[in-house]
């Protein structure tokens, strides 16, 4: 089981956090000092699993956050997609999305793959998505494996 972690990097007045492993009841948010940054960029590429104690920490960590500095999501994974598509507000107006991770599948050898896609200002959906791509494991073509309508879905969510 990966357990979770959040790892924090200083940039001058920015702050890099970066969440790993299964945000749970046992995620702990609220030791992360981010007081002296004007910006923090959380990544969460790294995050494998959200249950829903772990979305109820996160809610009430990120309402604990000073709104008045500059917050930022990196690599937004499936997983927390996925669950920011059924909470409404999971990921507040305040906080831009910069990028997210999008999922292909490959019919040939079964490989489901993600890649990390820049969203544009305000946190728009690009509108030129790859529908394929060749697969990083075999070469065949992959297909994109969700519905880009419902999958931004939480962009509007929010």
């Amino acid at each position: 089981m990966a357990k979770f972690a959040a790892a924090l990097t200083e940039n001058k007045a920015t702050a890099q956090v970066l969440f790993s492993g299964i945000l749970d009841e046992t995620a702990v948010l609220e030791k992360l000092d981010l007081k002296k940054f004007t910006a923090v960029e959380i990544d969460l590429k790294n995050i494998l699993r959200v249950t829903s104690s772990g979305l109820r920490l996160w809610r009430t960590w990120v309402s604990t956050l000073d709104q008045s500095k500059k917050y930022s999501i990196q690599s937004c994974c499936k997983t927390f997609v996925n669950q920011a598509n059924l909470v409404a507000g999971l990921i507040p107006k305040w906080m831009d999305v910069k990028s997210v991770e999008l999922p292909y599948f490959c019919e040939k050898c079964c490989d489901l793959f993600c890649v990390v896609i820049p969203l544009g200002t305000g946190s728009s959906v690009p509108g030129d998505l790859d529908e394929a791509m060749p697969c990083p494991k075999c070469g065949a073509r992959a297909e994109l494996d969700v519905d880009p309508d419902k999958y931004f879905r939480f962009l509007s969510l929010r």
